[in-house]
């Protein structure tokens, strides 16, 4: 895909060229972030100003003009049974981009149209350990669909995520475009369903898929409330293991875009957005933190949270009742 792109070559190539001279500065110093902080969080006081500067520095129309090669679509395998909800293997096919994989989670029994909650996981982790580990299935059990994509080129720091990164960023383009493209063509898919209410679909993103989840926040109308668990400089190096060996060099991350790091603190002006939003703590659910804008009514869980916000479910666990 990179190959095909128009290149940018006095926008995000020149920015790379310049993060990688001065590659340990960049491991502890944003450079966008820290010139241009201050006047995006002065200058942009409404979503869609915050909106149209992510979709200027994603470069969203021309990265959609030129991945939609074919409708979206999405094929669905056979529904079974889980442990107190139904599951359904899908298959997003996203024009140029190819497929992507997801498992759809549905609540057992009547009710539908159910609200939703697209989920986004973190580095390491697929939709199958999501489901299992951080609470995927108890969505669904507590009367939200959710489905939870597994993300491409998440190899545990090794090559792929690094190669993918620094091929679009070198066409002008960003893995943390492609990222939020996908996510947006999940969303389509979900309204579309009609088991889901349109109207209430939320976005949850843990770490990798936070940083995502939060432009998403701001780019897509279809978003009725917010989950994130992490925050993101958009400028993350990391050290690059192989099979679990320190290699000595640095890769880039997924959400690595020089332009998008300039409006990172526009981006967690979480007061401008006409939804609810939730930051949880980076190892799951519990108290929010003080960023979060949630109900004081004492039930701090955030499935209980989303309910509250998407409306619908069952009513929260004795635990967390107030």
């Amino acid at each position: 895909l990179a190959a095909t792109l128009s290149p940018d070559l006095s926008g995000s190539k020149q920015a790379l060229a310049r993060c990688w001279r001065d590659l340990e500065r960049q491991i502890t110093t944003p450079v966008p972030w820290n010139e241009r902080a201050s006047e995006n969080r002065t200058t942009e006081r409404s979503q869609e100003a915050v909106a149209q500067k992510l979709r200027a520095a994603l470069r969203l129309p021309e990265l959609w003009e030129a991945v939609m090669t074919s409708e979206l679509s999405a094929q669905a395998g056979p529904p079974s049974e889980g442990d107190g909800y139904i599951e359904q293997e899908l298959l997003l096919s996203i024009g140029a981009l190819g497929q992507v994989h997801g498992r759809l989670l549905l609540p057992a029994g009547s009710g539908a149209p159910w609200p939703a909650v697209l989920v986004l996981p973190g580095h390491e982790e697929t939709a199958e350990e999501h489901r299992d580990a951080r609470g995927g299935a108890e969505l669904a059990r507590r009367g939200l669909a959710a489905l939870i994509l597994d993300t491409r080129a998440y190899d545990g720091r090794g090559g792929a995520e690094h190669d993918a990164s620094l091929a679009l960023l070198c066409a002008g383009h960003s893995l943390l475009a492609i990222r939020v493209i996908e996510a947006l063509s999940a969303l389509d898919v979900l309204g579309a369903d009609p088991r889901i209410c349109r109207g209430r679909i939320g976005v949850l993103g843990h770490s990798g898929g936070g940083g995502v989840a939060r432009l998403v926040g701001w780019l897509s109308p279809d978003v009725a409330a917010l989950v994130v668990a992490t925050q993101s400089t958009y400028s993350t190096i990391l050290e690059r293991y192989e099979a679990g060996v320190l290699q000595g060099d640095r890769m880039l991350t997924d959400d690595y875009d020089p332009d998008v790091a300039g409006l990172a603190s526009a981006v967690d002006q979480f007061e401008l957005l006409d939804l609810p939003v939730r930051v949880d703590p980076y190892d799951g659910p519990g108290e929010p933190s003080e960023q979060a804008r949630t109900p004081p009514d004492g039930q701090h869980d955030t499935i209980g949270w989303l309910l509250r916000s998407l409306g619908g479910g069952s009513t929260p666990p004795p635990e967390a009742a107030p």
